[in-house]
């Protein structure tokens, strides 16, 4: 019990912070609260999206920083999607791997 206690106190007294993110090309991350140095406190909340049309996110779109200092999921990264040419012939080709 009282290592409990101990651990909660601890966690209300001291900042927890994660590392930045690791942003790929093509990647935008929006995170709320907004914070103005590189470690993002407990609780904040990134959304990742495609900055260029034709892309399409691989990972997950939210990401969470938790209170152990490290961030739920895993990196993101945009890839280019199939677009087909010709329906008759159903010719395609790929925009772009990253």
């Amino acid at each position: 019990m009282v290592y409990f206690v101990a651990r909660i106190l601890l966690f209300l007294f001291l900042e927890i912070h994660c590392p930045s993110l690791k942003v790929h090309p093509r990647v935008i991350q929006e995170c709320l609260p907004q914070q103005k140095n590189t470690k993002y406190q407990f609780g904040t909340k990134c959304q990742a999206k495609c900055n260029e049309t034709g892309y399409r996110l691989v990972g997950p779109h939210a990401r969470e920083c938790l209170s152990i200092g490290r961030w739920t999921g895993y990196e993101q990264f945009c890839i280019g999607e199939w677009i087909v040419i010709d329906r008759k012939e159903q010719i395609c080709f790929l925009l772009s791997r990253y």
